[in-house]
């Protein structure tokens, strides 16, 4: 059996490394042509703002970022935000079911993956009350996005708690760069039908906005079971964003979306009567809005100054619990230049959270109190040192944060650059983080299991700790980024991540519940009974031959070593291990075949996770991008061409994971697509 799997595994690394061969014989073949795209050394030169919250060069980041550029987004082969993930190195994305997603950095992925900080334009998407994304009520114009910051490592200084694993910022453009109109509509074997529309215009000499709407729906999957699945999607988004120069030094940015949808999942139904648990099928309505406001003066003497203030509100409909979400967030930054080598930043946020959960009778879920709110307060600085004139960078920082759930935390980091040469340098360091406590950790009552006992009917309940500690992180990191020529380009980071204070659980007092029907109530606490290390590699190289070749590749190796008390209820540090892949490859050529039409693929060998089980997996996507007259564009793509059935991830939340099978898809967009 053993000898059977690592052959299963070694055929689908075969594949990859033969599709990687076969790309680079057609290059061979090619001829060059103009076609207009990001050069690997322009690339190097990106500015990004999500590793120190400040404009930075990518070579100057002592971090492990990686930029997704519109250039990328282009060419994928993505019709969704988490598709377009696939190939960053140390990220795992897996999808659970048609509208579900499982996405985290460096391990501990889960359907709402509690360690990643998610990032809209600088607001925060973090459900307070499942702690995590929601990736399913996540969806823009992939036309509009400028680009995807993505860190692997903690980012909780700058970002605070959440941010313990990384950190994902999609940035979207500025209205100046999407004038005009742009349509877009496609269809699909799963993609039933999708819908675009923006228009950019400009208010006077100093103000420029744009409009958009979007809708798609996705057909069902399949379930586990075999039969058809009840995972089909539908969104509706809408959205405005003004940006607007007050003066010569004072920018105002407006930004304001709502969106209204209903997602079908399958769940373990539960009954504290035989047979006490059953498949169903259910659904959730889903309906938010939000509203970003940012302010930022630049100073005559190099200062800059950001106020930032958004609001959010979420309601999810489902057929046992309504919650009812409300968050505000507001926040003030200010950048300082201290003589030549010092650059200091300092700034000072507040978050505050508000849940109205309405349950009914019959769920498994409930709370402590059905109205809770909860507020995070904190304050940061930082100061950048520049020896030998830049060649070497000391960034040194620190965020004192209190939840009013659980107190005061401290998390500092040191970082450190060094250029050994103008195109290669070396990084490191250590960072103290943590992770948010939230409503679910404190007041959550979940029904796991019922069954026939000894004392009659007998409950399993998963209960909220008001006394939870937050999960803490200790993270070491090396790196190195180089560019040995100008069609190279080389990352490589190393980590070695310790942890404390894990989620875990611990049988509690037993007690009689009156019912109807009187049972015995086993509650397994929430407590911190894990700890351990997690140790990695992530590789990156890009290499670009010729202007109208380029292949992308990245490697990750990930490897989580837990353990557990003698008081923790189950296995709980093995399910966590197992469900990170220890291997992770994708390799992405694309190749201009005229000046009108190219090719790209997108090829990712996943290992496989031991909770679940779920079998390792080759996944081969490809797309047709062949621009037509005018701005007229035609993408014709295939996902999954390989395999026609697989599973991604096994879920243990309340939604049943499905099978994910072939599909393919076809979108025209009429307008100014490359702006």
């Amino acid at each position: 059996m053993s000898h059977s799997i690592h052959s299963a595994r070694w055929r689908q690394l075969s594949i990859v490394i033969f599709i990687s061969v076969c790309s680079s014989a057609l290059i061979a073949q090619s001829i060059d042509r103009d076609i207009s795209q990001i050069s690997l050394e322009e690339l190097s030169k990106t500015e990004v703002t999500s590793v120190s919250k400040k404009e930075q060069k990518l070579s100057d980041a002592a971090s492990a970022v990686y930029v997704i550029t519109q250039n990328d987004i282009r060419r994928s082969t993505a019709t969704t935000l988490p598709e377009l993930l696939h190939g960053v190195p140390g990220l795992d994305v897996a999808q659970v079911n048609g509208n579900s997603w499982a996405i985290s950095a460096r391990g501990f992925a889960e359907q709402y993956s509690t360690k990643m900080l998610i990032l809209i334009d600088g607001r925060n998407i973090f459900d307070p009350l499942f702690s995590g994304a929601n990736w399913g009520e996540q969806d823009l114009p992939l036309e509009d996005i400028e680009r995807i910051e993505i860190i692997r490592g903690p980012g909780s200084t700058m970002w605070g708690a959440n941010a313990m694993n990384g950190v994902i910022n999609i940035i979207t453009k500025p209205a100046s760069e999407t004038q005009g109109v742009l349509v877009s509509a496609g269809t699909g074997s799963n993609l039933r039908s999708l819908a675009e529309a923006r228009y950019g215009g400009r208010v006077g000499k100093s103000t420029e906005y744009r409009v958009f709407g979007k809708y798609h729906e996705e057909a069902p999957e399949t379930a586990l079971t075999g039969l058809p699945a009840h995972d089909s999607d539908r969104l509706a988004v809408a959205g405005l964003r003004v940006d607007s120069r007050l003066a010569d030094r004072d920018t105002l940015m407006f930004e304001t979306n709502g969106f209204n949808g209903s997602a079908g999942f399958d769940r373990n139904g539960f009954s504290y009567v035989a047979p006490f648990s059953f498949l169903e099928a259910d659904s959730v309505r889903s309906e938010g809005e939000n509203v970003l406001a940012q302010w930022q003066h630049q100073g005559l003497t190099g200062t800059h100054t950001t106020v930032q203030a958004d609001y959010s509100h979420v309601l999810h409909e489902q057929s046992d619990i309504n919650p009812n979400e409300n968050s505000f967030d507001v926040s003030v930054q200010h950048e300082m230049p201290l003589g030549s080598r010092h650059d200091v930043l300092a700034g000072v946020d507040y978050r505050f959270q508000q849940s109205r959960n309405q349950v009914f009778p019959a769920s498994a879920v409930s709370w402590s109190s059905q109205n809770q709110n909860f507020s995070i307060a904190s304050g940061f600085i930082q100061d950048e040192i520049l020896f030998r004139n830049g060649k070497i960078r000391l960034t040194g920082g620190l965020r004192i944060e209190r939840n009013s759930l659980s107190g005061f935390s401290i998390e500092p980091s040191v970082r450190g650059l060094w250029k050994i040469a103008r195109k290669h340098s070396f990084w490191a360091a250590y960072s103290d983080a943590s992770r948010s406590v939230s409503l679910s950790d404190t007041s959550v009552r979940f029904n796991l299991a019922a069954f026939q006992g000894p004392a009659g009917t007998e409950v399993f309940r998963y209960t909220g700790n008001p006394s939870i500690t937050p999960e803490k992180l200790q993270a070491f990191e090396l790196g190195y980024r180089a560019e040995p020529t100008k069609r190279i380009t080389l990352d490589l980071a190393t980590y070695y991540n310790r942890y404390s204070d894990l989620d875990g659980s611990a049988l509690a007092q037993p007690f009689f519940e009156a019912g109807p029907p009187p049972r015995l109530v086993l509650p397994l606490l929430d407590q911190p009974e894990v700890r351990g290390t997690g140790v990695g590699v992530e590789l990156s190289v890009k290499y670009q031959p010729v202007h109208f070749w380029q292949l992308r590749t990245a490697y990750s190796l990930t490897k989580l070593n837990l353990h557990q008390s003698a008081a923790a209820f189950g296995d709980i540090a093995a399910e966590l291990q197992g469900e990170t892949p220890r291997h992770k490859i994708d390799v992405n050529p694309s190749l201009d075949l005229s000046r009108n039409l190219s090719w790209n693929v997108q090829v990712s060998f996943v290992d496989r996770r031991v909770s679940g089980p779920v079998p390792a997996y080759t996944q081969v996507d490809s797309s047709l991008v062949w621009r037509t007259v005018g701005s007229t564009r035609i993408n014709l793509g295939v996902q999954n061409l390989l395999n026609k059935e697989h599973i991604e991830f096994i879920s243990d939340q309340v939604t049943l994971s499905s099978v994910l099978g072939r599909s393919i898809y076809a979108k025209v967009t009429w307008g100014d697509a490359r702006k």
